[in-house]
C-alpha cells in the first residue's frame, strides 16, 4: 500500500474513533441525571435506610420513587401508591384466596375475600399481600 493511502486510512480511522467517542459521550450525558441533596433528621434518614433495606433496593431508587409519587407528571394522580420494589427485589408472587378482608400492603386499599390477591416474596425473605392493581403495576415494570 502506498504511503498516501496509508495516511488516508489512518486519518479515516482516527475520525471514525472520534465519532464513536462523541456518540458515547452524548449517550452518557443523556443518561446522567441531576443530583438533589437535602438535610434530614437522623431519625428520618434511618427510616429511609431501613425501608430501602427491607425492599432490597438502593436508597437513591427509593428516594426517586417517593419523589415521583409526590411530584407526578401533569395528568397523573398525586395519590399514586409507591412501587412495591424493583424487579430485582421480587423473587416470586402467588395468587391467594382470602378468608377475610385485608388491606393491600402497598397501596392500602381494602381487599375483599372475593377479589384477586397476591402474596409477594422479596429477596430479604419478607412477604407482602398485595391487590391485583399493585400486582399488575409490578408486572408492567418487568
Amino acid at each position: 500500500m502506498e504511503r498516501s493511502t496509508q495516511v488516508k486510512v489512518a486519518v479515516a480511522a482516527r475520525e471514525n474513533a472520534r465519532q464513536i467517542r462523541k456518540q458515547a459521550m452524548q449517550t452518557v450525558l443523556k443518561r446522567k441525571q441531576d443530583y438533589l441533596g437535602a438535610r434530614v433528621p437522623s431519625e428520618l434518614k434511618q427510616r429511609v435506610l431501613d425501608t430501602a433495606e427491607e425492599l432490597d433496593i438502593p436508597v437513591s431508587l427509593l428516594i426517586r420513587q417517593v419523589l415521583e409519587a409526590a411530584f407526578p407528571h401533569k395528568g397523573e394522580s398525586k395519590k399514586k401508591p409507591l412501587p412495591l420494589a424493583t424487579e430485582a427485589a421480587i423473587i416470586a408472587w402467588h395468587p391467594l384466596e382470602l378468608a377475610q378482608a385485608i388491606s393491600c400492603q402497598t397501596c392500602g386499599i381494602l381487599i375483599e375475600p372475593s377479589q384477586p390477591v397476591f402474596q409477594v416474596l422479596l429477596h430479604n425473605n419478607s412477604n407482602k399481600i398485595i391487590c391485583q392493581t399493585c400486582q399488575e403495576r409490578i408486572e408492567l415494570q418487568r
